[in-house]
């Protein structure tokens, strides 16, 4: 037995699938498209974040060691300049090292 297709029947179902194919195709290219815009983004804001915590982290860093200096200048050494100083703030260093 012969298959009879028509030339109208042939265009339909290639018409019907063409639009489905595209649409399949868009869906990928898409797909990988905001994947590698998703992944451009994200290493953005990783890198935005790393430089941010690593900005507050030497802030805070150096207040803490002001605050330290200000405070045995304040306290122990009166603001003033003494030999005696010097000792003093070797032995405090030590104590902290050995601590922290």
């Amino acid at each position: 037995m012969p298959i009879e297709l028509s030339i109208s029947s042939l265009t339909c179902n290639i018409v019907g699938v063409i639009p489905n194919l595209l649409k399949i195709m868009d869906i990928q290219k898409i797909q990988q498209f905001n994947t590698q815009s998703l992944i451009q983004d994200l290493r953005q804001i990783i890198e935005q974040a790393r430089g941010q915590v690593a900005a507050t982290a030497n802030y805070t860093q150096t207040m803490m060691y002001w605050h330290i200096g200000e405070r045995i200048n304040r306290e122990v050494l009166g603001n003033q300049r003494a030999e005696y100083g010097k000792q003093i703030v070797s032995q405090v260093a030590t104590q902290l090292q050995n601590e922290y």
